[in-house]
């Protein structure tokens, strides 16, 4: 991950109060908390649930920034750091598992699911 504009130490404490030991393969969240995109992470949480913390940090972050631009900008970027990642959609929910592995159970529905093959290339 690129350094970031802002300081993340704050958002990631506050991230681990409001969504603590999350180890769902499925959940964004903890995804792009675990690669250090904590702005995102905490876009993410605070658009789904209440989490006072996790707003009040992101409310420094945004003064930080210097406003609406630059933290649209910053949101931006992380948002595609994080669809960088390895991941692969579920074949039987939809939701999206991140994980470099050929196959993993789904922490959404269960399933143990496959990565699809990747189609090859014409030379």
């Amino acid at each position: 991950m690129a350094q970031a504009a802002y300081d993340g130490d704050a958002l990631a404490r506050a991230l681990e109060h409001d969504h603590p030991n999350c180890e769902d393969n499925t959940c964004d969240v903890t995804k792009a908390a675990a690669i250090g995109c904590y702005l995102w992470a905490a876009h993410l949480l605070s658009g789904a649930t209440e989490c006072e913390e996790t707003e009040d940090a992101l409310n420094d972050v945004f003064n930080q920034l210097g406003g609406k631009a630059s933290f649209d900008q910053e949101l931006e970027l992380e948002r595609q750091e994080l669809l960088a990642q390895p991941h692969f959609e579920c074949s039987s929910c939809g939701a999206l598992i991140w994980t470099a592995e050929g196959e993993a159970f789904c922490s959404n529905c269960g399933k143990l699911v496959y990565r699809p093959e990747e189609p090859e290339e014409e030379e």
